[in-house]
């Protein structure tokens, strides 16, 4: 029994050292293998900032992951987005761990648009991660930028920087919270199919490459897939929408640990035309 509690404990620590600087990007684009910075949902508050403009109307999102199957891994989290004339603005806050370890990041986010086919975006993060007994907490700032440009109807490109300045988030070892460059672009081959691609560059970590389809099977039903490498991970999803309410299931494999199925509920007013918002 121990040596288990010892093994969820290194896996808490580990998940949580990795995913401390990164956003929780909903069950829609865990579905797409993480592919998100085109995608505009509540969820762009930490997916890319720079996509809240082209949001029509609020939106209100929960949802919760249960990563390698394990309770003590269990990430929840809660996104409210708000567009306003010439922009939009949100905030996140997302939970993970257990008592022994735990993480919580709170995070604010606006957009602006710069005519009809270009925005940006900034998001101020605050990370706190507390660990039991004698081995404290800490609380540290990140902050992301990121734009989104419309090359045509059906071609559109984004990217982010994260945490450029690489804050230190602890005294041991000049730890310090990891920076990131992403890219990607979106393909909507039809009002039934869309296509991403993103690749990802940690400061110290390899080239992640991230790929999703997304295809409207009926008006109010969604089938998707995607995979993401470094390490390989495959994701499945479904995504129902009955008028103000929308649910998104999914799941991902990853190669080494396992299943991590999530479960997401979103709600937003009723708009015409709404596929990519969805």
């Amino acid at each position: 029994m121990q040596s288990k509690q010892v093994i969820i404990f290194l896996l808490i620590t580990v998940v949580l050292q990795h995913g401390v600087s990164q956003s929780f990007p909903g069950a829609r684009v865990r579905a797409l293998g993480g592919s998100g910075l085109c995608i505009y949902d509540a969820w762009s508050v930490g997916n890319n900032p720079s996509v809240l403009p082209c949001l029509k109307k609020q939106t209100v999102a929960v949802a919760s992951e249960n990563r390698f199957m394990v309770k003590q891994l269990c990430v929840s989290g809660l996104s409210w987005a708000i567009p306003t004339r010439k922009g939009g603005y949100g905030i996140s806050y997302v939970i993970g761990g257990n008592p022994t370890c735990r993480q919580t990041q709170v995070k604010t986010a606006y957009g602006l648009r710069l005519g009809e086919k270009l925005s940006l975006g900034l998001g101020l993060n605050c990370l706190n991660i507390k660990y039991a007994d004698v081995y404290g907490r800490y609380t540290v700032l990140t902050g992301d930028i990121g734009f989104r440009a419309a090359l045509s109807q059906q071609l559109h490109i984004g990217g982010r920087i994260h945490n450029l300045s690489r804050w230190q988030r602890g005294a041991y070892a000049n730890e310090r919270v990891p920076a990131s460059m992403e890219m990607g672009i979106q393909y909507i081959v039809s009002e039934q199919l869309n296509t991403l691609l993103e690749v990802e560059k940690g400061l110290y970590s390899p080239i992640r490459i991230k790929g999703g389809l997304e295809y409207r099977a009926v008006s109010e039903v969604y089938i998707r897939g995607g995979l993401n490498s470094s390490p390989l991970q495959a994701a499945f999803g479904l995504g129902l929408r009955y008028k103000k309410w929308g649910i998104d299931l999914c799941s991902v494999y990853h190669s080494l640990l396992g299943y991590s199925p999530q479960l997401g509920l979103t709600w937003k007013p009723e708009v015409k035309d709404d596929a990519d918002e969805k």
